[in-house]
């Protein structure tokens, strides 16, 4: 297969724990075996999620959100406030507490300021003319740090400005549960083996609502066509090639 085959293979949503895990560790496997290679996995665990839906709403108008992994099922309602950059919430900690805070930028990752406010729920702005992308709260952070958090498209977000101090009501319906995803390990021997062991690595699976051509398909697939080579050609020292699952998490 070529470059351009192969990265076709992988043109789907592969979020860890998901069937599009399963789905794009199985188009890894079956190409390395079919080249006479013996792939195996490691499994571990984690708090994963399912892609959910989110909504704001407000004087009868309701817009779709995209909400933050982690995030589960909730309706809340409470005053919004608009903060160009959200980073003042670190500088001004009890102003903007039981707030629906909606904002444009960040330099700070909602874990950190999080921990100087006690906002409600975060509603953070795309791009202007691209969509609502995912973000997730990481794997890393105690779970009192995973507040309600939702994406909204820019267009939508100019009209949501005009309600500016009143109160917006926000839906998140997601599921999240202990799952279980799966790293691929290859091993190829060397020719001459000593004590040391090349390692080459990289991560298969996606962020949530992104195929992930670029990150990281195209970095698989250089993993899967440099295994191919050393199975013609083995190296001097021991090879051991790893896609990781999970580190979009």
């Amino acid at each position: 297969m070529t470059l351009h085959q192969l990265l076709k293979s992988l043109d789907f949503e592969r979020l860890a724990g998901t069937d599009g895990e399963a789905r794009g560790r199985k188009v890894i496997m079956d190409y390395l075996s079919n080249l006479g290679l013996q792939p195996h996995t490691e499994s571990f665990e984690f708090q994963g999620f399912e892609s959910g839906t989110a909504s704001v709403s407000v004087a009868g108008k309701t817009w779709e959100a995209t909400p933050y992994g982690l995030c589960e099922d909730v309706d809340l309602e409470g005053e919004m406030v608009f903060l160009e950059n959200a980073d003042a919430l670190y500088h001004n900690p009890g102003v903007y507490d039981d707030k629906i805070v909606l904002f444009y930028h960040s330099g700070k990752r909602l874990h950190e300021l999080g921990e100087h406010t006690k906002v409600k729920a975060f509603i953070g702005i795309s791009a202007p003319h691209k969509k609502a992308f995912s973000y997730s709260h990481r794997q890393n952070f105690d779970k009192k740090h995973e507040f309600p958090s939702v994406m909204i498209r820019y267009d939508f977000a100019e009209k949501l400005l005009k309600h500016d101090g009143q109160k917006v009501k926000l839906s998140i319906r997601q599921k999240t549960e202990t799952k279980t995803a799966y790293n691929i390990v290859l091993d190829i021997p060397g020719t001459q083996p000593d004590k040391n062991l090349t390692l080459l690595v990289g991560h298969y699976d996606t962020v949530a609502r992104s195929h992930g051509a670029s990150d990281n398909a195209a970095g698989s697939v250089c993993l899967m066509k440099t295994a191919e080579y050393f199975m013609r050609k083995p190296p001097q020292r021991d090879l051991r090639i790893i896609w990781f699952s999970g580190e979009e998490l």
